[in-house]
Order: C-alpha cells, then structure tokens, then sequence
C-alpha cells in the first residue's frame, strides 16, 4: 500500500445487479421499487439517462473498474477481465486506501472474472463442502424438475444476499484502522429467478396476469403481457434490495461512516421484459437495457438535489472516482462532475457493445453476431455484425421501443461514423 494523503475521502461504490432504470421510483416508475433510493438521491446529483457500456455483467463491471469502452477489454462470457489493465483497486491501493470487493453475482463477479485483482479481501463464495454438492450440474438439474413439478421458480444457486453482505461490510470497516478506504459491492438479488421474500413477493401484480410460469423461457419471442408476471416478481425483488439498501445506509450513518464517503450507486445492466420479444438480458443493445440508475453523494463536495438530464456513460465513473479521490487521473474517461459543474459544454458519445454470445438462441439480436451502438443526445444508432442499423429517439421514446427513419435524424452521419471500426468482429 502507498502512503495515503491527510483528507482523501473514503470510497464506496454500489452497483445494482439487473437494475432497470425505468422500473425504478427514482426515475419515475409507477411503482414504489425504489423509496429508500429516492430518499438518498436527494443529498446527492441524479443521472436521469446513464447508459452502461454492455448489456451484461461482466463488460459492464470491466469497463467500471478501468475506464475502458468495453469492446476494447477481454471480458467475455468465457474470458476474464485480462491482466495488464489498471483497475480502481490497483490505483486507490497505490495512493493508500485499504480496498475490499463484495461479490453477490455468483456468475459473473467472483475472483475468477479478473474483478478481483487489486483488492485487499475480496468476498465471493464462502468455502463450505456442501457447494461442492449444491453447485454440481446434476443437483442443479434435479431443482429445475421439481421447480417444474410445483409450477413455481426456484433457484439452488449460492445466495450472498444483501444482508450477509452489508454484515460482512460492517464487520470490514474497523479493520480499516484510520486508512481511507474503497469498498465495491455487487448486489445481485434483484436478477433472475426474481424470488423476493415472502414480506415483498405480492407487493406488485399486474390484474389478470395469473401466476408466473417456470415454463416462459426466451427460445421464441415472448410478449409484454405474457412477461407481466415476470416483471411483477421482479419489481418486488427491487423493493425488497431498496429495503436493505436503506438500512445499510441507516448503519453507516449511524456509525460515522459517510461522513467522509463518497457514495456511487449505478446498475450494470437493465433487463426486458417482453419488449423486442426478448427477456432478461446480455441478447441486444436496447435502450431497456441499458439504461441503469447512477447517482453520486459527497456532502459538501458534491452539490446536492441536482438532476443531469444528459445521456452519459457508467464508465465515466471510474474516471470520477478517481478524480473525486484526488488519485489523478489514472484512467481513461472523464470525470462526471462536469454535468454538475457546467463544464459539459456538448453532448457526450456514448459507446455500447456486446460480443456474440453462444448461449442466445440465434433469432436473438447477439446470437448471430457481435453489435455495438452509440447515443449522442437524443438518439441512439444500434449496428450488428452484418451491417445492420436500427435508429431510436430516447427522448420520445425512453425504452427504444420504436425504431426512427435515419433519414429525419440530423446528426445520424455523426452516429455512424463515431462507433468504432473494432467494436464488431467479423
């Protein structure tokens, strides 16, 4: 560890696994998902149209950890973040801060995605014996067939739900001993199978939507209303982390702990439900799911009640929390704090891609091929592997539902010609 300076603020970062902007009360949902946010973003800057650069987890955290496009990193669905590259860790670790990771994302997020270097704990699985029985492909296997039988969803994966992490957080903290430090959570209850605790599981239900169906699996295109159950189970898995999530910040007020702590809260991806036919995510490059919560807290330091309408990207966050830190740059990207400041004189250009994925069936948007895509101001182009291009208004219409003529968008020459020639392999 380096030798910190006298004053650096503490570091703590949350990403919100699965979260969809739009199905947050934070940004307007119909639905109260989201209070104990809401609450919080008040103290803060809100960024009503952040975009994270992927569209699933392990691209989306790569680029958060080092600043980097995510078409420009390894990461890949079977490829970890490659050595080489600086992550916040690695940089806040050198300047002096005691650094600590707390996987929830037993997929995607674990010492074996590359996520951990640099950190000085890093928490994922728990050695136990008994996962060497849960986690086996046959045990697995025989939880989706009684899943089936009871019609119900069930999951068998290893959970580090919210509480268990905020513990372990609160257990980290003392050890600190007067170091400044960084603390990266990955918070994964909101993601599929969407199973809230029974205190959350009615809150929300579509009239008429009947019960879910283990049976709606995405191999043909599926419906809004066929997704509704779906979408009911998870908005109340967003209340119940937006719960926890609020008492974890109860905690750490309670003990001192934000009083010099730069608080980031962003999402790593949205998801669908129904829209374009599609569920989950990690298949496109819709708006749906890319769109994620990103709100900065620093009392004193970052001004508060403040919502920045323009479309910026998560991976700006690393540059901002290096920038906030007083670690220098270290990074590529530029700090958010001028959307806040008025420093942000144009628009940004804003860069998404995904890598073809083996796993989608091949009707699915990144089943066929590689796709990236880029937003500037209002519009967003989307091109696939063949050359393909779809062009949507997201500020008429939010979720990209509803491709436009690129012929009456002004700038569309602009947004063809800013995706890079290396975001899609052929």
């Amino acid at each position: 560890l380096g030798t910190p300076r006298a004053g650096v603020p503490n570091i703590l970062l949350l990403v919100l696994d699965t979260m969809r902007a739009s199905e947050m009360s934070l940004y307007g949902g119909s639905r109260s998902t989201t209070p104990r946010l809401a609450a919080f973003g008040r103290e803060g800057v809100v960024f009503s149209r952040a975009y994270s650069p992927s569209s699933w987890t392990l691209p989306s955290h790569a680029s958060l950890f080092t600043g980097r496009h995510a078409h420009e990193l390894g990461a890949d669905w079977n490829a970890p973040l490659e050595t080489g590259v600086p992550t916040l860790a690695e940089i806040l670790g050198s300047q002096g801060y005691l650094t600590a990771g707390f996987a929830g994302n037993p997929r995607y997020t674990t010492g074996e995605s590359g996520l951990a270097r640099g950190f000085s704990r890093y928490y994922d699985y728990p050695l136990a014996p008994s996962l060497l029985v849960t986690r086996s492909r046959l045990v697995m296997a025989l939880v989706n067939w009684i899943s089936t039988l009871r019609n119900r969803p069930t999951s068998f994966e290893h959970q580090y739900r919210a509480p268990d992490i905020a513990n372990d957080l609160l257990a980290w903290l003392p050890r600190t001993a007067g170091r400044p430090w960084f603390a990266f959570i990955n918070f994964y209850d909101a993601h599929d199978p969407y199973l809230p605790a029974p205190a959350f599981a009615e809150r929300f239900r579509t009239p008429g939507a009947g019960a879910r169906n283990p049976f709606l699996h995405n191999d043909k295109p599926v419906s809004v209303a066929e997704a509704a159950p779906e979408r009911d189970a998870y908005d109340a898995g967003l209340a119940e982390l937006d719960a926890h999530l609020g008492d974890l910040l109860d905690s750490l007020r309670s003990r001192g702990a934000l009083e010099n702590t730069v608080v980031v809260v962003v999402g790593d991806h949205g998801e669908l439900f129904g829209e374009h036919g599609l569920l989950n995510h990690g298949n496109s490059l819709y708006a749906a799911v890319l769109q994620v919560p990103l709100l900065v807290v620093w009392p004193g330091h970052v001004p508060a009640g403040v919502r920045v309408a323009d479309a910026v990207s998560a991976r700006d966050v690393a540059a901002t929390i290096t920038a906030l830190s007083g670690s220098g740059t270290g990074v590529p990207g530029r700090t958010l704090a001028r959307h806040w400041d008025g420093r942000a004189l144009e628009p940004d250009t804003v860069l998404v891609s995904a890598r073809v994925a083996a796993i989608q069936p091949a009707w699915h948007p990144i089943g066929r091929g590689d796709m990236a895509g880029v937003i500037v101001g209002r519009y967003q182009l989307i091109r696939d592997h063949a050359g393909n291009e779809e062009v949507f208004d997201l500020v008429d219409d939010p979720l990209g539902l509803h491709p436009v003529d690129p012929n009456q968008v002004p700038n569309v020459g602009a947004l063809r010609v800013a995706i890079p020639s290396g975001a899609i392999r052929h």
